[in-house]
């Protein structure tokens, strides 16, 4: 058991189609909030992010962001700011999967080490190649990101994984995600007396999970590379991983989280939300 403060910090904000969240079992005619936020963890001589969070100064994510129909976007930077932490204190950072949304930003952040698993890392590189016929698969990535990974897989900066680990850090467990969302993504369950639960893409909503249909509903097949059976599979696990409690669930498209835990919205109409303090931790969500 470990002892961290838990946080996400909203950094855009977005309307989807219900059918692309829940796959049409639910929803399908709704608009549903969703959004972008960063996961940050703060203990144990660590601050982890789960994921980078985008970098809206690069065109080609400033291009995505417009495509995708996101509003209200600030920096990492600006996000961890509210925290009273900046990109230079970033020592660790997980990437869930390669997906342009979550290492559009690997550049931010001069000192941490990164860690992905080594199989989803070389299946974008290898899917690079495939002709434009292929785009269904590849349009969740931009190609420069993952040359940028490689690169600082050069410099010794990002670990690669072979698969689970029982502590990459303390009271950090990686679970994997095959044949999923992406060909090897992973998730991370953060052991604090109760199980939290950094879920990346794996699920979009707690709703796929815990709801009144009465059965677990994948993502939208439509931005998964993988299996409908293997995405329900890792479903199963984060909810057995969670206890059933969706406030344990740490959901970067969730827009709901920020009414599940004590949060706060600033000037920029964006919602910081704490889920737990260290036993020595300070709120952030008054300063």
């Amino acid at each position: 058991m470990a002892d961290y403060s838990i946080w996400m910090v909203e950094t855009a904000r977005k309307q989807d189609d219900g059918i692309v969240i829940f796959s049409g079992f639910m929803r399908s005619a709704e608009m549903v909030d969703t959004g972008l936020s960063l996961v940050v963890l703060q203990g144990e001589g660590h601050t982890i992010l789960i994921d980078t969070g985008v970098d809206a100064n690069d065109p080609e994510n400033a291009e995505r962001l417009k495509d995708r129909g996101y509003y209200n976007v600030i920096s990492p930077a600006a996000a961890l700011k509210k925290l009273k932490i900046t990109p230079e204190e970033i020592t660790d950072i997980i990437i869930t999967h390669a997906h342009w949304d979550h290492v559009g930003a690997a550049w931010c952040y001069p000192n941490a080490r990164f860690y992905i698993q080594r199989e989803e890392l070389n299946a974008w590189r290898e899917m690079q190649s495939l002709p434009p016929a292929y785009a269904a698969l590849t349009r969740s990535i931009i190609s420069s990101h993952i040359d940028y990974l490689f690169q600082l897989a050069e410099t010794g900066r990002l670990r690669l994984l072979d698969g689970p680990c029982d502590e990459l850090l303390p009271g950090i467990r990686i679970y994997t995600s095959p044949d999923g969302h992406t060909p090897m993504g992973q998730y991370v369950h953060i052991d604090c007396g109760a199980g939290y639960v950094a879920t990346g893409d794996v699920t979009f909503s707690s709703d796929n999970i815990i709801n009144d249909a009465g059965f677990l509903i994948p993502p939208g097949r439509l931005i998964a590379t993988g299996s409908t059976q293997a995405l329900l599979q890792t479903l199963e696990t984060v909810c057995r991983l969670c206890e059933g409690e969706p406030a344990r669930l740490l959901i970067p498209h969730d827009a709901a989280v920020y009414g599940r835990v004590p949060a706060v919205q600033t000037e920029d109409r964006l919602r910081t939300a704490e889920f737990r303090l260290q036993k020595t931790g300070m709120s952030r969500l008054s300063l």
